[in-house]
């Protein structure tokens, strides 16, 4: 059983509604186009984010494994520098997972866990299971007067309504005794190391961004996280090519450094090297 604690979230609810309203939105453009090229599944999961810092024009897939300028594979652009897909991914995931396991992130949801564990210890868990335990026993109690009345030979017709009706309050009651006891086994289980903890989920985060099987939602989630990622030719950064990441939700990257900009739709913005 697990309990949900809004402020662990690794995710901020503002950012999983941006994302479930982009997907909706993307679902309505390409169904009211009838577009099935717009509609197809996409390829990588930074589709869209890499963006050349010399003409602004994306990088697209040079080879089944590396991406390149699109525009100097035309010999419009002075940008010949490539990366492989494992590069970019790895230096993109690489400073995410150092934002999110910053210390000033671990603080806010050691924090969180602390406030969480205080908010279970003043409440009455054992009380409300057992007021629970009784409404459950009562209901059930008249269940089975039914059961016996029908077993008697009263018309079932007449108990219907009734029958489901105390079918659905046991039900509603037993989901309620579930988690009520899973918050009261939350409250007294041991202490344990929040930090690692916290550094697992990242990891899952990470895992779960990484699976080729889920590279559509992943890449949609990317795109609502990062306006986009500015590749630049530069000898002296890793394989030749400076990245930047462009996010607009920079409080799920306390690390990141670099001045605010405004993006094109006067969106605020923060560059994040990696």
């Amino acid at each position: 059983m697990e309990i949900e604690i809004p402020q662990l979230r690794i995710v901020p609810q503002e950012l999983w509604d941006a994302v479930q309203a982009e997907l909706a939105r993307r679902s309505t453009r390409c169904r009211a186009a009838a577009n099935p090229v717009a509609a197809r599944r996409s390829r990588h999961l930074f589709s869209g984010l890499l963006i050349c810092g010399c003409c602004g024009k994306p990088y697209v897939k040079h080879s089944r494994t590396s991406f390149k300028c699109g525009e100097a594979r035309k010999g419009a652009c002075t940008n010949y520098v490539a990366i492989s897909q494992k590069r970019i991914e790895a230096r993109v995931f690489g400073r995410l997972r150092e934002a999110f396991l910053s210390p000033e992130s671990t603080a806010r949801f050691q924090a969180a866990v602390t406030a969480e564990r205080e908010k279970l210890g003043a409440i009455d868990i054992e009380g409300e299971i057992t007021r629970l335990e009784g409404a459950r026993g009562e209901a059930r109690s008249r269940l089975a007067g039914i059961m016996t009345s029908i077993e008697q030979g009263a018309p079932y017709a007449l108990f219907k309504a009734r029958t489901e009706e105390l079918d659905a309050e046991i039900t509603a009651v037993e989901d309620g005794l579930a988690k009520a006891r899973a918050r009261l086994s939350a409250r007294d289980s041991v202490q344990v190391d929040i930090a690692q903890v916290y550094a697992r989920a990242v990891e899952r985060m990470e895992m779960l961004l990484g699976d080729p099987d889920l590279v559509e939602q992943a890449r949609e989630f990317l795109a609502v996280l990062i306006h986009r990622i500015v590749l630049t030719p530069d000898e002296k950064a890793a394989h030749g090519l400076g990245a930047v990441i462009e996010a607009d939700h920079c409080s799920l990257l306390p690390g990141g450094v670099g001045d605010e900009t405004t993006a094109a739709a006067d969106r605020r913005i923060t560059s994040i090297p990696c």
